[in-house]
């Protein structure tokens, strides 16, 4: 988990807070997130959906940030890879 979480950490720095929409994101998400995580924490289902819904947003993160850093197939094999081995996984 703690990779997910940089991952979306890093693509918040380099896309979301370079940007007015994006900067309004953040400041949203960081109003309401505890309170959020709270009502995640307390129920087993929520967090369950939750994990599913962000999944492939955190791909689609991985991606964007592993393609800036290198224009190579490599970040793509790797989140394929993580997408299969990974226990979180909702599919597999």
């Amino acid at each position: 988990m703690a990779e997910e979480i940089n991952i979306l950490r890093e693509f918040r720095d380099k896309y979301l807070l370079t940007n007015e929409v994006g900067q309004k994101f953040v400041a949203f998400y960081n109003r309401h997130s505890s309170a959020l995580a709270e009502f995640i924490a307390e129920r087993e289902a929520a967090k369950k959906v939750v994990r599913v819904a962000l999944w492939p947003l955190v791909q689609i993160a991985e991606f964007i940030v592993g393609e800036d850093e290198k224009l190579e197939g490599e970040s793509i094999s790797r989140g394929a890879y993580l997408y299969k081995n990974t226990p979180e996984c909702p599919v597999f």
